[in-house]
């Protein structure tokens, strides 16, 4: 217990003082423990998680699934989770970031309850007319020699279209997908190429800043990995 002027300790001692320093830093809450608990694949990947929910590039939460069709649909954002292959810094940045890139999916429409590791996936906008057409970026599929036609561009932190490259879709057993799953009639997500497939979540880092006091602060603000402007004193405080 910390009090105005005293620290009591577990066995009851107080020790006295004038200043105090906190630099333990911040454990898990109850709520993130409980459900890290009930999730096998939760608890064993706690010696790199280290307290944190476990998700995948796409932001869900890796070893649950709905006991009454196997589909997912829980998802994780913030501090208290870790992307497995790309862990992050716990910063208001990446959850602002995270949060907004959901946002999106949905609502963009994607199915974002598809088994992992299926990737979340809509079925491709076509065309109204021959102009609109016309104006959409286009690829021939080298396999059928189709032309296909996408709707979003590739950009940071933005959704993507996977349908021109069908390989880097992983390949799925139909017979371990739902019922209800469309993809049930087809062997693989290779093979249907009027799917789209929502781009991974990434992290576009705009920078750091810290207040150091005294209407001073520490700025250094970026666009990706180019640093464009940085300052301190005065200058970082009007930054931040």
């Amino acid at each position: 217990l910390v009090g105005d002027k005293f620290i009591e300790f577990t066995s009851g001692e107080r020790l006295n003082y004038g200043f105090c320093v906190w630099a333990a830093g911040n454990g898990p809450l109850p709520f993130v423990l409980d459900t890290i608990e009930k999730i096998e694949y939760q608890k064993a990947a706690q010696s790199k998680a280290r307290g944190r929910i476990v998700t995948d590039s796409w932001l869900r939460i890796l070893g649950w699934q709905d006991p009454s069709d196997g589909r997912g649909g829980v998802f994780g954002i913030g501090d208290c989770t870790v992307l497995e292959d790309s862990p992050l810094p716990a910063t208001a940045q990446v959850a602002s970031q995270q949060g907004a890139y959901l946002g999106r999916m949905f609502s963009k429409g994607f199915d974002m309850k598809v088994p992992i590791p299926i990737p979340p996936y809509r079925t491709a906008p076509q065309p109204d007319t021959a102009a609109d057409t016309a104006s959409l970026p286009s690829a021939t599929s080298p396999e059928d020699g189709q032309q296909y036609f996408f709707s979003d561009k590739f950009k940071l932190g933005q959704l993507g279209v996977a349908g021109s490259n069908k390989a880097s879709a992983p390949s799925v057993d139909a017979a371990s997908l739902p019922n209800s799953n469309p993809l049930n009639n087809s062997t693989s997500l290779v093979d249907t190429p009027e799917l789209e497939y929502g781009k991974p979540f990434q992290f576009l880092n705009l920078g750091v800043l810290a207040y150091i006091g005294a209407s001073e602060a520490l700025a250094q603000i970026s666009i990706g990995d180019i640093n464009t402007i940085k300052g301190s004193g005065n200058v970082g405080f009007f930054l931040w």
